[in-house]
């Protein structure tokens, strides 16, 4: 067994040379760990040559939001296109041309609705609905779908004036699919159900 000296001088000096060791093992700095870093390659550096970067640059400015992903996984486009022997309708997700519960297009989904109505036949009659989910009530829901509508209706004739636009919202009227089920798939038609379609015949 080891035993303490007892004389307070002793046992001072005992305690202050232990110090000492302790601090002349202790390092000067501490060890520094270094983030790994990356060199990632410019847009500039790509293998690319002018009229391919053109394009490459034209089509992230032209298509920058082209899909939404919800808290599901699922995952909405700007546009389906469904045609018959008669008709045609484009759907467009008002989650991707509008802000929830605003009514006011996007410049760049403006261009796109111009293009999506650039072959449809000279003087043709065109709906433009504008439909919502069942959030919100009744009386909200129609007024933000005949809104929605309107800015839909105002980019078409925007690039086709010769058109002969039928505008209309139907609220929660019409839905396209039950929100009915547990949170995701409710989710999921609820997405579905806000839309404005731009329906004509071939």
């Amino acid at each position: 067994m080891t035993h303490l000296p007892r004389s307070p001088a002793v046992l001072t000096t005992v305690l202050l040379l232990t110090a000492a060791a302790l601090v002349a093992c202790t390092p000067d700095d501490d060890p520094v760990t270094e983030s790994p870093t990356y060199d990632w390659p410019g847009f500039a550096d790509l293998d690319l040559d002018g009229e391919a970067l053109a394009d490459a640059a034209g089509e992230v400015v032209a298509y920058d939001t082209p899909v939404v992903h919800h808290g599901t996984g699922r995952v909405v486009p700007v546009e389906t296109i469904e045609k018959d022997a008669t008709e045609t309708v484009v759907t467009l997700s008002s989650d991707i041309l509008f802000d929830p519960s605003d009514a006011t297009l996007a410049t760049s989904a403006a261009g796109r609705i111009g293009e999506l109505v650039a072959d449809v036949p000279d003087g043709a009659p065109v709906k433009v609905h504008g439909h919502t989910d069942t959030v919100d009530t009744d009386k909200f829901n129609q007024e933000l779908s005949e809104r929605r509508a309107q800015a839909v209706a105002d980019a078409v004739e925007a690039e086709r004036p010769d058109l002969v636009l039928d505008v209309q919202g139907f609220g929660e009227t019409e839905l396209k699919e039950q929100e009915i089920g547990d949170e995701e798939t409710v989710a999921a038609a609820r997405a579905a159900n806000r839309r404005v379609e731009i329906r004509y015949e071939e």
